[in-house]
């Protein structure tokens, strides 16, 4: 498979047989006029004529589209001697090539997502070992394991009125972009509550109220990052 662009160099014709492969990951420009680029300009399937010197009869250029996009290309080849490619081995040829298009296509939208959310959440956890007078302080944050998705969990370190601190370890349910967005939200308003100087019960009561407004109809998308019911695991 082949993600390439449909712009090419100029000329004409198929790769011959003493063309190198491209390298992984580096651009490939295939001929202008060549069955291969042509695909991938109109999104159609092209027939690639084999060469007098090789053992492929003939070979099937199928476009990877995705959303009407282009994402990349497939070839299919068949040795000399084979039956020709008919109208059932193009059409089978062109649903693998869009299933393979989607699953890329959903892989590159969970790699963005997950980025998004791990700059989200790296940006809204306190910068190194937080500070407060007349405390050291040490924290570590590790997820589960390498693959685990990028969840709501949060620390923070509050400093308060009267030579106090409050100390909030922070759980929304959920993974990905929406929990890593409700968590920002819920630091912030226990940030707000905390600083108003009201007890620890009261901000945790407040606060309750707060994430049952994130999972309310008014909440929108937001509700499924919340556990998907309406609520959310507040800090403890």
């Amino acid at each position: 498979v082949a993600d390439a662009l449909p712009t090419a160099v100029a000329g004409s014709g198929a790769p011959g047989p003493d063309d190198l492969p491209p390298a992984l990951g580096s651009v490939h420009r295939f001929p202008f006029g060549s069955p291969c680029a042509v695909a991938l300009r109109s999104g159609r399937v092209e027939d690639v004529p084999g060469d007098d010197m090789g053992f492929v009869q003939s070979t099937l250029a199928v476009p990877m589209v995705a959303h009407d996009t282009v994402v990349g290309l497939v070839q299919f080849s068949r040795t000399k001697g084979s039956e020709p490619f008919g109208e059932r081995d193009r059409g089978l040829a062109t649903e693998l090539a869009a299933r393979a298009a989607v699953c890329i296509d959903n892989a590159r939208l969970y790699r963005r997502e997950h980025e998004r959310a791990l700059i989200l959440q790296r940006s809204l956890l306190p910068p190194g070992d937080p500070e407060a007078a007349g405390l050291d302080i040490a924290c570590r944050y590790l997820p589960g394991n390498a693959a685990t998705e990028v969840g709501g969990d949060w620390f923070d370190v509050i400093e308060l009125p009267g030579h106090r601190t409050a100390l909030v370890v922070g759980d929304v349910m959920g993974r990905g972009l929406r929990a890593a967005v409700a968590m920002g939200e819920l630091r912030t308003a226990v940030r707000t509550l905390a600083l108003l100087d009201l007890e620890p019960a009261e901000v945790l009561s407040a606060l309750d109220e707060v994430a049952r407004g994130l999972g309310s109809p008014g909440g929108g998308e937001r509700s499924e990052g919340l556990g998907g019911r309406g609520g959310a695991q507040w800090p403890s």
